[in-house]
């Protein structure tokens, strides 16, 4: 009897999950023929499509991703706001989740990949890449699918003294950094992307196209640093320039550790925060040397006047400066910080077929690094694994004394460390580090760096007041009640960045935030 109650169980189980995938295909089936029925067909690429893997490929930053992935239903590239409607009710009629991606630096292969087996489709923002300029009103409009390098460009063409604040690696795209956040060699002045944005618009989960009216402050709050995907599709945004000089400097000086380098990374963390707002210095610490690399919106007299006064260590001279234009400063390389080719051939190309395996960790500490542990870190930078990878010495490190929780292992020997970004919190979803002496204030979501709630990728309407109770740090609370559970992050090209209000605190008594690349 046991045994034929067992055959029964297991009858009835085979059942059920042959109807799941017979649901599931007809689901599939359904969703395609929604897709076909209204997009042109040239947009859409089945698994069947002979280009289907090279658009798929063709904006994967990583090489561990290209066959390890498990491959979307359908990639849609739309050129019309229409057509990203479209695939989104007909991705909310059907039960296939969508996943976004710009085109840009995604080297976790989160707006293109699942962690688990799933019928998914992809939005692939890439076409749509428009920069338009309105010199007179100092702002611009940007779509998703650009990357910074073209805003950049399109912004300086127009008016070489207009300029963007936002990251150092051209090829990024807007959609995702925009997205979360936007930090680059201007934000002390600046402030992040996100402070500039002044509209935008969006598709949301209903497949309505909203601007910044149409969808409220407080979607407009959460979609400048809540991530990509989260709340909707931004299609473009509207952006205010800033004003630059005819000629800034910089200056990239190396120092190794026989020239002080532990003492000079040391001090600099201190000094950075204090600087004038016009002057940025980042430090890319790699093998045995620290290399400090500035942005200074102003003339060499100036600056090496500041830094004989406020950074004599360093022992930076006239002879340091390298006056260009700001589009000059913007196409220099992201590692050496030169560049010997035509700003047009290191802004404007998109480069494709990833050819390298990378993990790239990101971190804020709480306080400023002790001389000691920087020694540390240059002793155990060059520590290999069986696989031939760099051990991360920063992450041990910091955990052997309790200043962050966790590790990885890194594929790569960079360590990039910047400085306190500038005084005010920004207007959207993320908070920055304040300066010395100044209050920190609430800037929305005070939770642990690296959590967040997750959301389902264009999931059902957010909920009343759940953005608002976010911004007062609330929503936390409740999420696990409102929300089904995630088996992995969001899609979205760049995470947010959320800083708590005890990190702001004890980031104004000398802080460093800590990236380690290998991209």
């Amino acid at each position: 009897m046991a045994t034929l109650r067992g055959r029964g169980l297991a009858l009835a189980f085979l059942a059920s999950l042959l109807l799941s995938v017979h649901l599931a295909m007809a689901s599939s089936d359904d969703f395609l023929q929604c897709v076909r029925d209204k997009i042109p067909g040239e947009l859409v690429y089945t698994q069947c499509s002979s280009s289907f893997s090279g658009v798929l490929v063709n904006y994967i930053k990583n090489a561990k991703f290209v066959n390890t992935t498990a491959k979307p239903l359908c990639i849609v590239t739309p050129t019309d706001a229409s057509h990203v409607q479209a695939a989104i009710r007909c991705g909310r009629g059907h039960g296939v989740r969508l996943r976004v991606r710009s085109g840009g630096h995604d080297y976790e292969g989160l707006s293109y990949r699942s962690a688990r087996q799933e019928v998914f489709g992809l939005l692939d923002l890439a076409a749509l890449r428009a920069v338009s300029v309105d010199e007179a009103a100092s702002t611009a409009w940007v779509e998703s699918g650009a990357t910074i390098g073209e805003l950049y460009y399109a912004v300086a063409k127009n008016n070489p003294r207009l300029a963007f604040p936002s990251g150092e690696c051209p090829t990024i795209g807007v959609g995702g950094h925009f997205s979360g956040g936007g930090i680059g060699m201007m934000m002390r002045k600046y402030g992040l992307s996100i402070d500039r944005v002044v509209d935008a618009k969006l598709v949301n989960a209903n497949g309505e196209l909203l601007d910044r009216a149409g969808m409220g402050e407080d979607l407009f709050w959460a979609i400048r640093g809540g991530g990509g995907g989260n709340f909707g599709v931004v299609l473009s945004w509207k952006v205010q320039l800033v004003p630059v000089p005819a000629t800034v400097t910089v200056f990239n000086i190396a120092k190794t550790l026989e020239q002080g380098a532990v003492d000079i990374l040391t001090r600099w963390q201190d000094v950075a925060p204090a600087l004038p707002s016009e002057l940025t210095i980042t430090v890319m610490v790699t093998g045995q040397q620290a290399v400090f690399r500035a942005l200074y919106l102003g003339e060499c007299g100036s600056l090496a006047s500041t830094m004989r006064d406020r950074f004599p260590e360093l022992n930076m001279t006239s002879a340091d400066c390298q006056p260009m234009t700001w589009l000059q400063s913007a196409a220099l390389s992201f590692f050496s910080f030169t560049n010997s080719k035509p700003v047009e051939d290191v802004l404007l190309p998109r480069p494709a077929s990833p050819s390298t395996f990378s993990k790239g960790k990101s971190d804020y500490v709480r306080q400023a690094i002790p001389k000691a542990v920087w020694k540390e870190v240059y002793a155990s930078w060059f520590t290999m694994t069986a696989r031939g990878a760099v051990r991360d010495p920063v992450h041990r490190v910091l955990d052997e004394r309790g200043r962050r929780a966790g590790g990885d292992e890194l594929a790569g020997r960079v360590l990039r460390v910047h400085g306190a970004p500038r005084d005010e919190a920004p207007a959207g979803g993320v908070r920055q580090l304040p300066g010395p002496g100044h209050r920190a204030e609430r800037a929305g979501g005070g939770g642990r760096l690296g959590r967040r709630r997750e959301r389902p990728l264009l999931g059902p309407a957010l909920l009343p007041g759940q953005l608002r109770e976010a911004r007062q740090g609330e929503g936390r609370r409740r999420s696990h009640q409102l929300l089904p559970e995630r088996a992995e992050h969001p899609a979205h090209a760049q995470p947010a960045t959320r800083v708590s209000t005890e990190q702001s605190r004890v980031a104004r008594q000398g802080k460093a935030s800590i990236g380690s690349s290998t991209n």
